[in-house]
């Protein structure tokens, strides 16, 4: 059986994260001067308030079983104001630690989404990479269909998605998904939160990268394997066109999802051929 080792990624998150943008690590200063932020309440999607605070590593089962009384109602309250007359959709919930999964599908068909989608994902990510949970209880939004995910995209969140596939959302604690396109993308997102609680200062590049190697991706000895996917194509068709060397960061000024989108092929290559095995590393030519 191969052995694999994520040491050298885990040294290479901690030290991509602590480089800043003028290629520096950045100054130690005074913690009692610049403090930081103690863990906030579980986070409801919905923007619900009154919730005791807890961290991540103590939330019990009370408090998912709160949170999911408390999505209902806001649920109700957003279509209600809305349209009075407006038919808020069945939603189904799953507890799926670290998060809650939502879906207008079945019962049935949102556990196999929160059993074989998001548990495989986080255990495997949890094994290799992060030892930390979400800040907060987040929520997984499954929609699925098209029509129902820009619908309920606008009418729950007030966004106009600019992906037809799915997104996170800091601002909501939420990941917002077309499942229809398939469980690729959920999985590029379920990465986002993870990053975000265990690398604080990981750059945009890296962050994405991660998520985009294993949006396609497969187990290989009891670990998550990121594989080859569409958008090598394109990047190979670029650096035929434009064989030029580049600063990554200098392409990541990350300012809306319409520029995430444009970097996240330079960052997957730099992922995908800098993991070996891990993330089945190839010459591009």
């Amino acid at each position: 059986m191969r052995t694999t080792n994520s040491f050298p990624f885990t040294l290479f998150l901690i030290v991509a994260c602590q480089w800043n943008g003028a290629g520096r690590l950045p100054v130690a200063r005074d913690p009692q001067a610049n403090p930081q932020p103690k863990a906030t309440a579980p986070a409801i999607a919905l923007a619900v308030a009154d919730v005791p605070p807890t961290t991540s590593a103590t939330f019990t089962d009370a408090d998912f079983a709160r949170h999911v009384e408390l999505l209902k109602t806001e649920i109700k309250k957003k279509v209600r104001n809305s349209d009075p007359r407006a038919y808020a959709a069945e939603f189904s919930f799953v507890i799926q630690r670290p998060f809650v999964v939502i879906g207008d599908e079945t019962k049935q068909a949102v556990q196999q989404h929160a059993e074989g989608t998001v548990k495989w994902a986080v255990d495997r990510l949890k094994q290799d990479f992060f030892t930390k949970d979400p800040n907060g209880i987040l929520d997984i939004w499954l929609f699925k269909d098209a029509a129902s995910y820009e619908k309920h995209a606008r009418l729950l969140f007030g966004d106009e998605p600019t992906t037809p596939y799915g997104y996170y959302s800091s601002t909501h604690k939420a990941l917002i998904m077309n499942i229809e396109t398939g469980g690729g993308t959920l999985v590029h997102e379920i990465v986002h939160p993870f990053m975000e609680a265990n690398f604080p200062a990981c750059p945009p590049w890296l962050n994405e990268g991660l998520g985009s190697l294993y949006e396609q991706c497969g187990d290989v000895d009891g670990h998550i394997h990121g594989f080859t996917n569409w958008r090598l194509p394109g990047l190979q068709k670029v650096i035929r066109q434009r064989p030029v060397r580049v600063r990554l960061a200098d392409h990541c000024k990350i300012e809306t999802p319409r520029n995430t989108t444009s970097c996240l092929p330079n960052s997957r290559s730099v992922r995908h051929n800098s993991l070996g095995d891990w993330g089945e590393s190839r010459r591009i030519r």
